[in-house]
């Protein structure tokens, strides 16, 4: 669940991405739904650029998290089915 919520996340980031590399000029934007910032297109290209990569960097971290718990499910599994053969 928590690896869609970044896929998610990744998607959005690269969409604000393409339309700020599209704009000229200032940009306003909300911050925390309340306050209206105004920045350059380059400050908000390196943010979104940043996280993204930190959203990467979390989604390949779930990934081997995940492979590690199969890894140790999978052998628990074999332990018990050792024991019952017994």
């Amino acid at each position: 669940m928590q690896k869609n919520a970044f896929s998610m996340e990744a998607n959005e980031t690269e969409l604000i991405i393409k339309e700020v590399e599209k704009t000229k000029g200032e940009i306003s934007r909300l911050v925390g739904g309340q306050v209206l910032i105004k920045s350059t297109k380059e400050a908000i290209l390196e943010e979104m650029k940043n996280k993204k990569e930190l959203i990467k960097t979390r989604m390949k971290t779930i990934v081997e998290q995940e492979k590690q718990f199969s890894e140790q499910i999978e052998k628990i599994r074999e332990d018990v089915i050792k024991k019952i053969q017994r």
